[in-house]
């Protein structure tokens, strides 16, 4: 298992720029202007290391959130509590077992998986075990909870959903992947009582979150190509607001899709797969080559797009105040301008790659390295 996962991982961390893992046809990363951007503040509210981070291995470790504490995981096995105003240790445990996806919070509760096909949930305020269950495939991607319902989407297609109390299995969706897949299933997202989930195979689906029964599915991109790279149409993390999913696929569009009914609203043809956020009426979203572009809520079309980024294995974006924040491989918080796209800021975490796309709490932006460096971050004007 271990071994699939790597090649996995291999394949992931080039984002489809390669024509397999031996060869690298990447283009070069864009060199940042030595000059600065510096049209805005930004401090480090506090900084320090929670662990080993992904230990090399490109998984995307974000934080996760809840109650004014933040958590993060690393490969090795240990889990951190830190409180988000100061930094201050709450509490850390190690589980002894090998983490491969990025934790999730909420109710009370800590849960994440592991590269063996475990998982495990955590008590949120001491770090106590509460349950852990088998899967029946390790877990790159981070659970989602809502509703008394963890909602996990595991290596090999299968979406599985558990009581959140007990962990007793509710029910499993056997699906399906391809030989060649950029991400070994993406997160699932919670929304009344659907939980939406995006495969590797284009697909873009809605189950209802109790029992499972499949409510919609629709493809956003479809295989084509001369090979197994060109082909590959992995779809995102879904968002949902107000009753619309809006998500990403490679070598596909992004879209806008009614959640009652998996009707189209619209649609923009970008191959791009990192998580996307919507904020003032934008969709914003990181493409495959590392472009920044703001959409249109309501519409689709393009309202900016932000190129001096390229090839630098750009996050997904978050947005705080008028402003776009992503990171990149070697380190650094670019902050982009939500009106236009002008770069105005950047600031290095540490000298390890940024590969999970940054959280917002409170207006501040917190971000975790490869490395295992949690930064919680403030911008301000000057």
């Amino acid at each position: 298992m271990k071994k699939s996962i790597l090649r996995v991982i291999c394949i992931s961390m080039v984002a489809a720029f390669l024509t397999g893992c031996e060869k690298d046809n990447t283009p070069p990363p864009t060199m940042l202007s030595k000059t600065v951007p510096n049209l805005i503040q930004v401090n480090t509210v506090w900084s320090k290391s929670t662990g080993s981070g992904s230990d090399q291995l490109y998984l995307s470790f974000g934080p996760a959130i809840s109650q004014g504490i933040i958590y993060t995981v690393d490969h090795s096995g240990r889990v951190y509590a830190a409180n988000a105003q100061d930094g201050s240790k709450v509490w850390e445990v190690d589980v002894n077992m090998p983490i491969s996806s990025a934790p999730a919070a909420a109710n009370g509760m800590v849960v994440f998986g592991t590269m063996d096909g475990h998982l495990i949930a955590l008590n949120a305020a001491n770090g106590k075990m509460l349950w852990t269950e088998i899967l029946p495939s390790s877990l790159l991607s981070a659970p989602a909870i809502g509703n008394g319902v963890v909602v996990v989407h595991a290596h090999d297609g299968s979406v599985i959903a558990f009581n959140a109390s007990t962990g007793q299995q509710k029910w499993l969706y056997n699906g399906s992947t391809p030989d060649l897949m950029l991400e070994a299933g993406t997160k699932p997202a919670i929304a009344g009582n659907s939980a939406v989930v995006g495969f590797a195979n284009g697909q873009l689906a809605a189950f209802n979150l109790q029992n499972g029964v499949l409510e919609w599915l629709r493809p956003i991109a479809l295989p084509a190509g001369a090979n197994a790279i060109e082909s590959m149409v992995d779809v995102g993390t879904p968002v949902i607001v107000n009753g619309v999913v809006y998500d990403d696929a490679f070598h596909g569009s992004v879209v806008a899709v009614n959640l009652a009914n998996g009707s189209l609203i619209w649609q923009h043809a970008l191959s791009a797969y990192m998580p996307i956020t919507v904020v003032n009426g934008k969709v914003i979203v990181t493409s495959e080559t590392g472009r920044v572009w703001a959409l249109d809520q309501k519409t689709g079309a393009q309202d900016w797009v932000q190129d001096g980024l390229e090839y630098r294995f750009v996050t997904g974006p978050a947005a705080v105040g008028n402003t776009v924040a992503v990171g990149d491989y070697q380190g650094y918080i670019h902050w982009l301008s939500l009106d236009n796209g002008q770069l105005e800021a950047r600031t290095k975490i540490d000298g390890s790659a940024i590969q999970a796309q940054p959280v917002i709490l409170n207006g501040q932006v917190i971000a975790t390295s490869s490395g295992g460096e949690l930064a919680v971050l403030q911008t301000s004007s000057k």
